[in-house]
């Protein structure tokens, strides 16, 4: 009796302990979490695909990191990867930046690493009815093409989308530059 008596007083405080979470504080570790695993997923300069095919490239980029995007990035990027291609068609001639994670500079697509801080952290809140939905992380680009001149480093903010309760990488806002000596 006392054993299940200790339970339940467990359970109960668990309850409202549980209750008792920053909805802030919740967003923000869910988002960095997932922002963290996608920066993760690959090492910088990993080679995604070399080809000459649109869809191919996004097919690829989709199948491989497609899993941290929501519905409307994943529609973003595969119109950024058709736009460069149709318009740059020699990478070693002219290297491109094509979204804040995907390089070619003549030898294939490349996964670029971003940099995000814990200690950052978000730097604001999207809301809806009340409710934390998403959240804007501020992150440092690297620069993978040798003629950008690397005495400015870019920031850029991700915009973390929660979706199904699930956190998803919905929009990138360029923005910001700062010279480093």
């Amino acid at each position: 009796m006392r054993n299940i008596f200790g339970s339940v007083l467990y359970l109960c405080i668990f309850i409202i302990l549980s209750g008792c979470v920053d909805p802030h504080d919740k967003a923000e570790v869910g988002s960095l979490d997932v922002l963290e695993d996608f920066i993760h997923e690959l090492n910088h300069g990993d080679l995604i695909i070399d080809s000459d095919d649109p869809e191919e490239v996004i097919e690829t980029v989709d199948d491989q990191l497609g899993e941290y995007f929501s519905g409307d990035f994943s529609r973003k990027v595969a119109y950024q990867i058709r736009n460069s291609m149709e318009g740059n068609p020699n990478y070693e001639e002219t290297p491109e930046n094509i979204t804040f994670f995907l390089t070619n500079t003549g030898d294939g697509f490349r996964y670029s690493q971003i940099e995000a801080s814990r200690r950052d952290g978000v730097s604001s809140w999207l809301t809806q009815d009340d409710k934390i939905v998403g959240t804007e992380i501020r992150i440092t680009l690297p620069s993978d093409i040798p003629e950008q001149d690397s005495k400015y480093e870019l920031y850029d903010n991700i915009t973390m989308m929660k979706i199904d309760n699930k956190w998803y990488i919905d929009d990138i806002e360029y923005f910001d530059e700062r010279y480093v000596q």
